[in-house]
């Protein structure tokens, strides 16, 4: 913003001020911006999440990655006091005043008085906001602040190994699954934090997601993959998929016979699982040779053509790479579970031999020196503990009060009866001009499958998933970002999807 601009701003603001009333000008509460990185042990994962609140400081701009924002970067979160219940504690304050003035304590200890006495604030609602793949936790910023300006608290996730920065499990199964466990973590770590923890509004929390992060927060309703679900996908289809060859889907012994194939869970060895090092180590997902050598670039996306392209190459070929990638994951964590079930069992057995092998030595030893080692006593026998279980915890997310969608995919491996189940309020938001996730083949049977009772749907027009990100400032940026609407239109897009959002979310009760 130039010096110009700036002056422009400020008469405007002026002007304002003097001629509307001051609850319409304080309408809109100013940004604050805060990172926040953690080790999250629970999960064993880092977690960096941008915090977007409303602040008490004034904001100013600043480079935010390779944006450029107005935000008020860590200032102090606002308080907004709860008028309904605030009464009482006015009164005692003013009674800590009038205490103070007659033991004549001068205004420092006053103040440190009236600490002591706090007057309630309310809680802001709170989002957790999931991008795409492609994007970072500040692409969809322009959303954030808009929400903040309203009353929310937005918290954005970095999902490792699917964001513009790393790719390695972008199109990947493991990608979905991860990305579910971050926005749980996400919740942990807002929750457990020593300031946003004081002003959450723990009943009042929404999960927005958008592309694949739409697909992964649906597994935080307590739905699942259907991986056979895909076999018969492309032939019930109205497309073009009579005419594509049918990729294998690989067991298990085909993938390890695979070449130039890193496995993301590997065979499972005792030592592995012991030393917490079986799950972590590989962290692309199995691919075939044949698929690898697939060049996105070789094919292009023809946006006239409404067959469903998950069922048009690449895509066609990509699903066989993720869903085999879903079913080895599946399948470690079967063998993991059987493999905790019977540990303590296991362990009970190791604990009883090595103790008899060791009475027995011991019986020897006495005999042999009776003499002198008369009252020996058996050594303790110890084993080490296990590590912490990895799928104990399910994907459900019970905390979210209510769950948006904006042109989520992979709707061809959710069972419709299970989607049926899903008993929260639900917003799918279809964006015409998604060139992969066609909301008639996406959006509109999530929403068909739920019904009107907990889902509702919106449609977007002149937009795909990328008119919904910030304005481009750097020259080497992704052309689809830039490119996809002009700049003008992507901000009365972002303009019409925060209305969308408000329509559906609880406001916040400090307006």
């Amino acid at each position: 913003m130039n010096i110009l601009q700036r002056n422009i701003s400020f008469f405007l603001l002026l002007f304002l001020g003097i001629f509307l009333p001051v609850d319409e000008v304080m309408a809109k509460y100013n940004v604050g911006y805060r990172s926040l990185s953690m080790w999250n042990q629970k999960e064993n994962m880092r977690i960096d999440v941008a915090v977007w609140y409303p602040t008490t400081r004034n904001p100013r701009e600043f480079r935010l990655a390779e944006y450029v924002v107005f935000a008020a970067k860590d200032g102090a979160i606002l308080n907004v006091i709860d008028e309904e219940i605030a009464a009482p504690f006015y009164a005692e304050r003013d009674s800590v005043r009038e205490k103070a003035k007659k033991e004549n304590k001068t205004q420092w200890e006053i103040n440190q008085e009236l600490r002591k006495v706090p007057l309630p604030h309310i809680n802001y609602p709170l989002i957790v906001l999931s991008h795409d793949s492609g994007a970072t936790r500040h692409s969809n910023h322009p959303i954030a602040m808009e929400l903040v300006r309203q009353g929310f608290i937005v918290a954005m996730p970095m999902h490792i190994g699917d964001n513009a920065i790393q790719m390695p499990l972008l199109n990947s199964g493991r990608a979905l699954i991860n990305r579910a466990r971050q926005i749980s973590a996400t919740l942990d770590l807002l929750l457990s934090h020593k300031v946003f923890s004081n002003y959450i509004d723990v009943d009042h929390m929404t999960f927005l997601g958008f592309g694949s992060g739409g697909t992964a927060g649906l597994l935080l309703t307590g739905t699942d993959f259907d991986m056979d679900l895909w076999k018969n996908y492309c032939s019930q289809e109205n497309t073009a998929a009579e005419n594509l060859s049918t990729p294998v889907l690989l067991d298990k012994n085909d993938i390890n016979q695979t070449d130039e194939i890193d496995n993301s869970y590997g065979e499972l060895f005792l030592d592995d699982i012991l030393n917490g090092q079986a799950y972590e180590q590989n962290d692309l997902e199995t691919q075939p040779k044949a698929l690898a050598t697939l060049d996105p670039l070789d094919f292009a996306f023809d946006p006239t053509n409404k067959d469903n392209p998950y069922c048009l190459e690449p895509l066609y070929s990509k699903m066989a790479v993720t869903i085999n990638g879903l079913r080895d994951y599946f399948s470690y964590k079967r063998t993991t579970n059987f493999f905790y079930e019977n540990i303590s069992v296991v362990r009970k057995e190791i604990e009883k031999e090595a103790e008899t092998i060791i009475n027995k030595k011991l019986s020897d030893f006495k005999r042999i020196n009776s003499g002198l080692y008369y009252d020996i006593s058996s050594p303790p026998f110890i084993l080490p503990y296990f590590p912490a279980f990895r799928f104990d915890k399910p994907l459900l997310d019970k905390r979210f009060e209510r769950m948006i969608f904006v042109s989520p995919g992979y709707a061809a491996l959710f069972d419709r009866e299970k989607l049926a189940l899903i008993d929260k309020p639900v917003l799918f938001v279809g964006l015409e001009e998604d060139k992969i996730n066609y909301p008639q083949y996406q959006s509109e049977v999530f929403f068909s499958a739920m019904g009107e009772k907990y889902a509702k749907h919106e449609l977007i027009s002149g937009t795909d998933i990328w008119g919904l990100q910030a304005l481009c400032h750097e020259e080497d940026a992704l052309v689809e970002i830039c490119q996809s609407v002009s700049d003008e239109d992507r901000i009365d897009l972002v303009e019409e999807l925060t209305d969308i959002v408000l329509d559906f979310v609880p406001p916040f009760r400090g307006k």
